[in-house]
């Protein structure tokens, strides 16, 4: 039987290293990460992982575990499983609202982990890798995950940052007409929103004026 592909991204190389021993002795095949910029790398080549494990912390990236986790779920139709080291409600809660499939705080035991991994593949059994670099919208824009980029069916391109492409992410999965800024500032940065923060207002306005450059919506 065919073992299933763990990739496993986590700045603390050290228990990156043991965390991929212990599931190498038990029943799967894993890859680790240290930097997001080689994992999405490898995600390029055309890597198809049957689960991906994700720090909450990424150190000094510029992007945080909870934007890859986003990027991940908008682009890679696979389970994703947060590790943390802080059990806030709050923590959780975000690493949910980024899709997270499932969280586990650290310091984790390793058979907990391991009958958490079972549970999501078995969930998404049958239902392999979606992987979609470049996905075409209902307004026809194309949008390429991997470079962060999109474009129209009459050649214009606009780049989106990390966190533009984070929030696109939120808009497409969402079930409602529209997403709810507590939500969305708390999964994009990882932190509760304040009451006069407005740095989902400007990520929405940004987001806005380069789909209107593209033709996606109506100014």
């Amino acid at each position: 039987m065919k073992r299933k592909l763990i990739c496993i991204l986590d700045d603390d190389e050290i228990s990156t290293l043991f965390l991929k021993r212990k599931l190498e002795r038990r029943k799967y095949s894993c890859i680790s990460f240290c930097q997001s910029a080689d994992f999405f790398s490898w995600l390029d080549s055309g890597a198809a992982p049957s689960l991906v494990i994700l720090d909450y912390f990424l150190g000094n990236e510029r992007c945080s575990g909870l934007e890859v986790c986003t990027r991940v779920k908008g682009a890679l139709g696979v389970p994703v499983i947060m590790l943390t080291g802080d059990c806030r409600t709050m923590t959780i809660v975000n690493c949910l609202n980024a899709g997270a499939d499932q969280y586990v705080t650290k310091p984790y035991d390793i058979d907990e982990l391991d009958a958490r991994i079972g549970a999501v593949l078995r969930l998404y059994k049958g239902k392999g890798p979606n992987f979609r670099p470049n996905e075409i919208l209902s307004s026809g824009i194309r949008v390429n995950w991997d470079e962060r980029r999109l474009s129209s069916t009459h050649g214009s391109e606009v780049s989106l940052t990390e966190k533009e492409l984070a929030l696109l992410a939120l808009f497409l999965a969402s079930d409602e007409a529209y997403v709810d800024r507590e939500r969305a500032f708390s999964t994009i940065y990882g932190v509760e929103r304040g009451p006069w923060n407005r740095a989902v207002d400007v990520l929405i306005s940004r987001l806005r004026k380069k789909l209107v450059l593209l033709g996606g919506v109506v100014a």
